[in-house]
Parts: structure tokens; C-alpha cells; sequence
């Protein structure tokens, strides 16, 4: 049989996991499968088939038409994110020509499901999960629920893939985003700050009583074009380093980078500290607390 590159891929993608060995799907099935594009519906309400959109904007996102019924609204919104943000950091996003209806822009594969979901899935079966003698029945899966140990942070960690992709680096402790091109959207909240250097999260659940309480783990790094600096000693006013500290502990401060960190819940609360010290560093606002605690509060 003459299999294409995308056969090819197919049987790739449905190897085992732990074993490298096919697992037991029916390949043929795939084959025949229409594919559709789940990042647009046409004037039905249904997904059109890849290869039918024509020029457009958005990258499209194809998965065979029997994977696409079995995913949920949400699963194809974050797949098709991920994708489009893959194609457009590699500068293969938008428009092409490429022949008619074509989108001419080579595709970068992404994975349906985001990273954080493949790594439970491969906790869940330890080494000697299936360690039995020939013909006892087949042992219970002991599952590790999650990649960090605190469940908060887990949690944030799904989210935080499904909203920027892939991670530039994981741990068991620590993943991080460098360069973050971060949505103009969070919900109903526009974000303010979209370019920031680094987003990460920790394996940790800071306790932190203000303006509410909450607890942290999630940081945003920003660049501060007021502070850059080349004479190898900072340029901020040291008074401000303790203006800060007496409004929140979750502004951190590098004075030789010239960078503010953002320590709080989600990217929002990052995103409203971020810009409450870049007012105060253009004199727009007081560093004190009544302000900073009104912003965060106002957004919730």
C-alpha cells in the first residue's frame, strides 16, 4: 500500500505511548475520515472541510470529522488557539496563496491536547502497573492526579497552557513562558499589557491576606522602558523600592534588569500590578494601597 506523509503521521501519532508498539485503533478509519476544520462553522453550523476556507485570517485548525463530535466546545477553542499562536510565532499565521482555496503557509503540528493533559495521562499508569502473572485480571490504574502537587497551581498550569500554549521549559517544580505574546481578551477583561518576557508558574500556594485573600503562584516579568539602563547600576529611585513594598507584596523589583514581576492568582491581577507600577513610575498615581487595592477589587 502507497501510504502518504499524512498516513504516515496518522500511524505516528497512534503508537503507543509507553511501548512504541501501534495501538489498537482502526487506522483504515482515519484514512477514510473526513477532516474538518474545527476553528470555523459555516452558515449550517457545521465545521467545513479542510482545504475549503479559502484566504482567511485565522489558521485552521483540522481533525478528523469523528474527533471533532467526541471534543467539547471549550477543547476546540483551545485547540485551534494553540495552533494559530504556533503558526503565527513561527510567522506562518494569516493569509497565503497557494493555489485556489488554499492557505499556502506550512502547517506546524500541535497537539489536540495541551502538554499538561499528556504528562497525567502518562502518571497514570506506574512502573509496575501492569506487572501480573499470566491470566490474573488486569490491576486497577493508580492514578497521580496532576503535575504539580499543589492543586491550585494544577490548575493554573491547564489553564495557563490552554490560554499561551506550550511552555518554553517544564519541571516538576516550575514552567515557564519567555517572550509572551498574552491575549487582548481574559474573559471579559482587557488586558493592558500584551508583550510582557516571561510568564511562570510555581509548584506553590503563597497565602496572601491583600487586597483579599487569595493565594499566589503565577508570575509576569515586564521590562520597564523607564529603568533600562547600560552603566551596569540602576537608575530607579531606591525610594520607590520601598514605596512598593508598603502597598503589596507582590510587586518584585530587579533594579540592574530594569524589570517589574508580577506574583498573584492569574494574569489578570498580574496584568492590573504591572500597569499600577508603570502609573507610578509616570506619575499618574501614588504608590499607595486605596489605589492598588481599587484596581484589583474593581476587576473582580
Amino acid at each position: 500500500m502507497n501510504l502518504t506523509e499524512k498516513h504516515i503521521q496518522t500511524i505516528k501519532d497512534n503508537l503507543c505511548i509507553y511501548c512504541g508498539l501501534p495501538a489498537n485503533e482502526d487506522l483504515n478509519k482515519w484514512f477514510k475520515d473526513k477532516w474538518v476544520n474545527i476553528g470555523k462553522k459555516d452558515d449550517s453550523g457545521k465545521h467545513p472541510e479542510c482545504g475549503t476556507s479559502g484566504e482567511k485570517r485565522g489558521y485552521a485548525k483540522c481533525v478528523p470529522a469523528s474527533k471533532a463530535r467526541s471534543m467539547s466546545k471549550k477543547e476546540k477553542e483551545s485547540a485551534t488557539r494553540r495552533k494559530r499562536a504556533a503558526q503565527n510565532k513561527a510567522k506562518r499565521g494569516g493569509r497565503g496563496k497557494q493555489g485556489a482555496g488554499a492557505q499556502g503557509k506550512k502547517p506546524i503540528r500541535v497537539k489536540t491536547k495541551t502538554e499538561s493533559t499528556m504528562i497525567k495521562l502518562k502518571k497514570i499508569i506506574k512502573e509496575n502497573a501492569w506487572d501480573r502473572k499470566f491470566g490474573e485480571p488486569l490491576p486497577k490504574l493508580r492514578i497521580n492526579e496532576g503535575v504539580f502537587k499543589n492543586k491550585d497551581a494544577d490548575k493554573y498550569l491547564t489553564e495557563l497552557t490552554e490560554l499561551i500554549g506550550e511552555p518554553t521549559y517544564t519541571s516538576d517544580k516550575e514552567h515557564g513562558w519567555y517572550d509572551v505574546t498574552l491575549p487582548e481578551m481574559y474573559g471579559k477583561y482587557k488586558m493592558l499589557t500584551t508583550k510582557v518576557d516571561k510568564v511562570y508558574i510555581v509548584d506553590e500556594s503563597v497565602k496572601h491576606s491583600f487586597p483579599a485573600d487569595h493565594r499566589d503562584y503565577v508570575y509576569t516579568m515586564y521590562s520597564v522602558p523607564e529603568w533600562q539602563q547600560d552603566k551596569g547600576k540602576h537608575i530607579i529611585d531606591t525610594e520607590l523600592f520601598k514605596q512598593f513594598a508598603g502597598v503589596t507584596g507582590s510587586i518584585i523589583i530587579d533594579g540592574l534588569k530594569g524589570t517589574v514581576t508580577a506574583r498573584c492568582g492569574d494574569l489578570v491581577a498580574n496584568d492590573i500590578t504591572i500597569n499600577f507600577v508603570l502609573d507610578v513610575v509616570r506619575g499618574k498615581v501614588k504608590p499607595e494601597k486605596d489605589e492598588y487595592a481599587k484596581r484589583i477589587l474593581g476587576s473582580r
